[in-house]
């Protein structure tokens, strides 16, 4: 730009966390393909377009033994991503205002690179440069983050990106243009269709008009500030991944796999999906291609590593024996009627339900439950199961096969689905029970200050009431239950006429009911 300011320092991309690109997340599925990925507590980790730092920063965070660099040319998003390591007081991280072609030699060697968000939207030598620092920078067996916008299912959005550039081209400011571009297809979605008969362009052009509302809606959830820089960007290449893999292979890269784990699973598709595309798929890559047309997807989460990597594709369980689980899944309640005696169904937050009568996997699922979501080491889940299913028999089967069941089944959780079944590698970072005077994160504690939507320590994005904005700012360690509850009466608006006690005691119980939710969103560190 003239000004030599970017777009992205005219107008700041949203900030935020994303557990998908998170590097604990590739360890655990590197990790099951039978890779050995750098430790994450004391990883390198540099993140191409880091804007104003809200990922990196909750890693940092996260994990204070690791070194982390951010990378982006828009100056004044790395002011702010500045400002917030200051306030936090972290020393693990640092930010460069660089343009990916000037990034020196002399930046290092790095576990893990994160590039989420941005190869679609730069220019073409930029996206070889990007490709040319992961080859250079990442360890030997580190582990490449990359996400990109894909086709077909761009082809759809695409539609819709065309029609608001062309009708927002002479429009100058951005704020102006995002308006016009929401309201050209909402006027086109709510146009009559005058569809007469039914031949097939009657049928290809209602389909159009259905494409058209759908669109509209689509564009309703996003923020100005995406939609410019994501809709409307001049700059915007979706690929095949058959495209990704030959670029890939140009720089000495291999596709690994998707960091969204089910993404990976054919088994999630429905049998005679299954069977046709082992029909017409050759090869890996062929696969990967045919179920892109087959889900009209639109994005991907890649995994990368060198070339010279070791890994397997026949995924088994045998790493989750050190793994830490994580799990939303309860007994549905009520049970649903014609079960067989001994057989108990659960359902996690996705809605998948499942049901089981096998005593060891319902001691495992329950001790899960009682854990509200918390980390627990696998091997003290098996445990626990056990101790639970055998209180009162004599083991049926020994510790080894109980393992080995549970390991299976929680992994064919994890290929349903993550909101199910979560693993992790490293060891939490918070505490999941409550201490005499709490402390939040400090980063969250700083970003609940002008945001209600605040990192926990899961990379998870957590939204905050106005109650629980005003009482995580209170958890420093200084302050006990008490301190809390008289804090939070000074704090908060309360209601005239209602006797003090009464009040003391409605905001007892808050001040408890949050400080749960705090506990087990893993927003506690002490």
């Amino acid at each position: 730009m003239s000004d030599g300011q970017t777009p992205y320092d005219k107008i700041i991309y949203p900030d935020g966390a994303y557990a998908v690109a998170h590097p604990d997340r590739a360890a655990v599925v590197a990790s099951l393909m039978g890779l050995n990925p750098p430790p994450v507590q004391t990883a390198r980790i540099l993140e191409l377009g880091s804007g104003t730092g809200g990922h990196l920063i909750a890693i940092a965070s996260q994990y204070p033994q690791a070194v982390c660099v951010g990378v982006d040319y828009a100056q004044a998003q790395i002011r702010i991503a500045d400002e917030t390591v200051k306030a936090v007081g972290l020393t693990n991280i640092t930010f460069h205002a660089l343009n990916f072609m000037d990034v020196p030699e002399t930046i290092g060697e790095f576990d893990y690179i994160i590039a989420h968000g941005i190869f679609s939207w730069v220019p073409e030598e930029v996206r070889q440069r990007m490709l040319d620092i992961i080859r250079r920078h990442l360890s030997p067996n580190g582990i490449a983050y990359l996400s990109y916008n894909t086709y077909p299912g761009w082809r759809t959005l695409l539609i819709s990106a065309d029609i608001m550039r062309y009708h927002t081209r002479n429009i100058e400011d951005p704020w102006k243009k995002a308006e016009a571009a929401r309201e050209i297809i909402a006027e086109m979605a709510a146009l009559p269709t005058h569809i007469v008969g039914d031949t097939d362009w009657s049928r290809f052009m209602s389909t159009y008009h259905e494409v058209l509302g759908t669109l509209k809606d689509y564009l309703q959830i996003k923020s100005d500030h995406v939609l410019l820089h994501d809709d409307l960007e001049e700059t915007s290449r979706p690929f095949y991944y058959h495209e990704i893999v030959q670029l890939l292979a140009g720089y000495d890269l291999e596709y690994l796999a998707d960091a969204a784990f089910p993404s990976n699973m054919i088994s999630n598709l429905a049998p005679d999906e299954e069977k046709w595309l082992k029909t017409v798929a050759h090869s890996f890559d062929e696969m990967e291609q045919y179920l892109d047309f087959m889900r009209n997807r639109t994005f991907r989460t890649s995994l990368l590593v060198h070339n010279s990597a070791q890994f397997s594709r026949s995924i088994t369980p045998l790493p989750i024996a050190n793994f830490y689980v994580q799990s939303s899944i309860q007994r549905s309640d009520p049970q649903p009627e014609g079960l067989d005696d001994g057989v108990v169904h659960y359902q996690g937050n996705d809605q998948i339900g499942f049901a089981t009568a096998d005593v060891v996997m319902i001691a495992a699922l329950d001790t899960l439950a009682e854990f509200h979501g918390l980390h627990i080491p696998f091997r003290d889940l098996v445990r626990r199961a056990r101790e639970r299913a055998y209180a009162y028999a004599v083991p049926s089967t020994t510790l080894e096969e109980d393992a080995n069941r549970i390991a299976t089944t929680l992994l064919q959780f994890y290929g349903k689905s993550i909101n199910m079944i979560e693993f992790f590698i490293t060891p939490p970072s918070y505490v999941a029970t409550l201490s005499d005077r709490p402390i939040a994160s400090k980063y969250a504690r700083y970003q609940a200050i002008g945001h209600e939507m605040v990192t926990n320590m899961r990379q998870n994005r957590v939204q905050l009431g106005p109650n629980a904005r005003a009482l995580i700012s209170l958890l420093d360690g200084t302050n006990d239950r008490d301190a809390l509850i008289e804090a939070m009466l000074r704090l908060t608006l309360q209601p005239d006429g209602v006797p003090e006690s009464e009040r003391r005691q409605k905001m007892a119980e808050e001040v408890d009911r949050l400080m749960g939710q705090f506990r087990t969103s893993a927003l506690l560190v002490g």
